[in-house]
């Protein structure tokens, strides 16, 4: 037990989270792994700090840095006229025609304070949360942070609060 304990020691002393670190170890890896490039080159790859090329540089084009008309150009611009969406987790680049632009949004919020206000509230508080969430949604991805950003963030904490949802109140 202690000889196995101690030699465990040593193993874990001379690697990372279960991997080791010397460089024997890591051309092995490499090469395993099917790479025609030693260990050198593929930590010069990985290292570069070239992050342009994973934040769309290559659909723009052009050798400088990315500027705020490249990010305009990535930015999404909503064309869907539909009010009522349920929330969705993104699991792909946002569509135009799935993201809503302002003034349909904007009428879409002065419907959900309306309803939420009247005496005969048909609808739950799971559904309200649904709407307002898939609305900063379309805000993000529209990179719209303006007023009304801010009046649809405190509708949802008010409505959160009101609900005692502090999970939903913190986001």
């Amino acid at each position: 037990s202690f000889v196995k304990d101690a030699v465990k020691k040593r193993c874990l002393e001379r690697s990372h989270y279960g991997f080791q670190k010397n460089d024997i170890a890591l051309d092995n890896r490499v090469k395993r792994f099917g790479s025609k490039t030693n260990h050198a080159k593929a930590c010069n790859r990985v290292a570069s700090n070239d992050i342009d090329k994973y934040m769309g540089k290559g659909l723009i084009g052009g050798l400088s840095k990315l500027d705020k008309n490249d990010y305009e150009n990535m930015t999404v611009k909503g064309t869907c006229q539909v009010l009522e969406k349920e929330y969705l987790r993104l699991t792909a680049p946002p569509k135009a025609e799935r993201v809503r632009p302002q003034p349909v949004m904007e009428s879409h919020l002065k419907n959900l304070i309306k309803e939420r206000a009247s005496a005969t509230v048909s609808r739950d508080y799971s559904w309200f949360c649904s709407q307002l969430k898939a609305i900063r949604q379309d805000l993000t991805v529209q990179r719209i942070f303006n007023n009304f950003a801010v009046l649809v963030y405190e509708t949802h904490a008010r409505i959160a609060l009101q609900e005692t949802d502090l999970n939903e109140y913190n986001q």
